[in-house]
């Protein structure tokens, strides 16, 4: 006697649902024991420009002001923005979550991340007022430079 094809149908789709969950998990399980790669701070990256800038005592010590500013900015933004992140996460994994839900969690990752750059752009002016013209092009130079060495 053979089966109906609703039967074999079913047990495929059902198969294929298993397999697809089974590599989801194993992919979650599998990015949650890999090391993370090290991350150098912000400061640490910016010790890299300050050679290249010639500073003389006094912007030597706006520039370290600057440094730790940046970097306490830095940390503080993650420490606000990690937990949201596994807001978004766990109103995802919500029985009939919407794209919205989630969205509402980003939007304001997204806004913490955009008030970072405000400070951080504050923080940049309020240290080029101690740099020549040239040494401001120069920062700059060597901001762009790392950064885009840094994507590759």
């Amino acid at each position: 006697m053979r089966r109906p094809a609703r039967h074999t149908l079913l047990r495929a789709v059902l198969a294929l649902s298993l397999v697809l969950n089974l590599c989801f998990i194993g992919g979650a399980v599998w990015t949650r024991m890999q090391a993370p790669t090290p991350h150098p701070g912000i400061a640490a990256r910016f010790r890299k420009i300050e050679a290249g800038l010639a500073l003389d005592p006094q912007q030597r010590q706006a520039f370290d002001r600057y440094t730790a500013a940046v970097e306490s900015r830095a940390r503080a933004m993650r420490r606000q923005i990690t937990p949201l992140i596994g807001d978004a996460w766990t109103a995802m994994a919500k029985l009939g979550a919407t794209p919205d839900d989630a969205m509402r969690v980003f939007d304001r990752v997204g806004a913490e991340r955009h008030a970072f750059e405000s400070d951080l752009t504050a923080a940049t002016l309020a240290f080029f007022a101690h740099l020549s013209p040239e040494q401001r092009q120069k920062f700059v130079e060597l901001v762009q430079r790392h950064t885009a060495a840094r994507r590759r």
